[in-house]
């Protein structure tokens, strides 16, 4: 029993669990602002803004338990927000290249025009709304990946840096 409680809450599973709640705060964050804005980079800045916030809050009391008194909040808030820059940046320039300038050229590497995107399956309504073409269906392909590298960046960062 011991053995299973130490594993439940080791450490990089409670971030791991965080970090998908923190990437649901940023995809839902971003897919309505995706709808709110014609621009594909205001949504990015919102959704890390939230994000990050969000992140910072779970992390400093429920992953690392940060209450080192030596290290100021001023101090943690910018050691956690610098790293995170590093993950906004990667995101800027992925959404920026994949979905931005060159979607037709990631859309057709990835062979996402090859796909019937009027069988049932597409057809759903959140589906059809989400990835419901190429190019709707590269910009989730490009958000996913970008979600799966700051969960590891991130960790890293807040693990060695900011909460260390």
């Amino acid at each position: 029993m011991k053995k299973i409680k130490k594993i439940i809450f080791d450490e990089r599973i409670e971030y791991l669990f965080w970090g998908v709640l923190t990437t649901l705060v940023y995809l839902v964050t971003r897919l309505i602002s995706v709808h709110l804005f014609t621009s594909d980079f205001i949504p990015v800045w919102i959704a890390q803004i939230v994000s990050i916030t969000f992140a910072f809050i779970v992390n400093k009391f429920f992953v690392f338990n940060s209450n080192d008194h030596t290290k100021s909040l001023i101090i943690q808030i910018i050691n956690f927000v610098s790293g995170r820059l590093i993950v906004f940046v990667l995101d800027y320039l992925l959404t920026f290249i994949m979905i931005d300038k060159f979607s037709n050229l990631s859309i057709k590497f990835l062979f996402l025009n090859k796909i019937n995107y009027h069988s049932d399956f597409f057809n759903i309504g959140i589906i059809h709304k989400t990835i419901g073409n190429p190019v709707l269906l590269n910009t989730f392909i490009c958000v996913m990946l970008i979600q799966v590298l700051a969960i590891v960046i991130n960790y890293l960062v807040s693990k060695y840096f900011a909460f260390k």
